[in-house]
């Protein structure tokens, strides 16, 4: 939703003829760069006019196919509030040099635009009929399914607890580390949360420097998210991604981001990969859910790989360095997750 507001935001930019450089989900103005954070995706709108209009085709009786248009149009809605305002922002930042109170607060004024138009589109909405019964059936309770979940919940956790490893056997130590190359590099600062235990070091392949970062879960046991939260690898005012690609390398995969810098030519690369127990996958949303098969193959370990890299011309030269660092590490895995090893 961030990408379909700054396309639909930069064509009516675009159509007014105000000076702007759209980057990504950053608007570039002379005075001034506004952003379109996730906080503006509209997300908001759209589901309380999605409210909006399941409750109108309740009230009002509309059958399936009324019921189907008013929900679009209450998407149409929702979206088109948020498209509006942030066109609007960008109008008074270009007229006001961003001196505006509503650059920094304009939470009020999303909702006042949103009455304005969804309070009409209720009012003139078509009755279908004014005196609705609904009919409410209570169906047959089937008590074994919901019984199965609930004996088989605490089975599992007994099972995962009594298999669980928490001794977090992945480490960088398996890299030829360049002192030289450490001192060079300064890329991106990842925040990570505090249950997360990071070490850094840097390798030189090909003449190419290499960041490396190895971010552990290091949660208590008790209350233990194998997987823990892990937000933006960067800042959004910062850096823009120009390309994003999987790329599956000695059978696992990783994704390659080309991150450009805002107001610059620059370019950096930045590859990363979740390993979740002895899998691996280039998704957060996949690790996730593998977390809940190392778990139970007692495999309770967690590291994420972060390889970045600055471009010099056109990154194939650093592209091609940054899949010969994965190839090791997929070498360092296999020698650090071995059975023999941890006997």
């Amino acid at each position: 939703m961030v990408q379909i507001s700054s396309f639909v935001v930069g064509s009516a930019v675009e159509l007014i003829g105000i000076t702007a450089l759209i980057e990504g989900n950053n608007i570039l103005i002379p005075s001034g760069i506004i952003q379109i954070a996730e906080g503006c995706s509209g997300l908001r709108y759209l589901t309380i006019s999605l409210l909006l209009a399941y409750i109108l085709s309740l009230i009002n009786g509309y059958n399936l196919s009324q019921s189907i248009t008013a929900l679009l149009v209450g998407i149409l809605l929702g979206l088109l509030t948020n498209w509006i305002r942030i066109i609007a922002l960008v109008i008074i930042g270009y007229n006001t040099n961003m001196q505006s109170s509503l650059m920094h607060d304009h939470e009020m004024f999303g909702w006042i635009l949103f009455s304005l138009i969804i309070l009409p589109a209720l009012y003139f909405a078509p009755l279908v009929q004014k005196h609705i019964n609904f009919n409410i059936e209570t169906p047959t309770f089937k008590p074994l399914i919901p019984t199965m979940f609930l004996i088989i919940g605490p089975v599992l956790l007994v099972f995962t607890e009594r298999n669980a490893d928490y001794s977090n056997r992945l480490d960088l130590n398996g890299f030829n580390f360049s002192q030289s190359a450490m001192q060079d590099i300064n890329l991106i600062e990842i925040p990570f949360p505090e249950t997360i235990a990071v070490s850094n070091g840097a390798i030189s392949i090909d003449e190419t420097d290499i960041k490396l970062t190895l971010a552990k879960s290091i949660a208590p046991p008790l209350n233990r998210k194998l997987v823990p939260y892990i937000g933006n690898f960067f800042d959004n005012g910062d850096w823009v991604t120009a390309e994003e690609k999987i790329l599956n390398i000695r059978g696992e995969r990783f994704t390659l981001l080309t991150l450009k810098k805002i107001n610059s030519s620059h370019q950096s690369l930045l590859m990363y990969q979740f390993n979740i127990g002895k899998s691996n996958s280039a998704s957060y949303r996949m690790a996730k859910l593998l977390q809940l098969k190392a778990r139970l193959l007692g495999e309770d370990f967690f590291g994420l790989l972060i390889m970045q890299v600055s471009c010099k011309l056109d990154c194939d030269d650093e592209i091609n360095s940054l899949n010969k660092a994965a190839a090791e590490w997929h070498n360092i895995k296999l020698q650090q997750l071995s059975p023999s090893r941890h006997r």
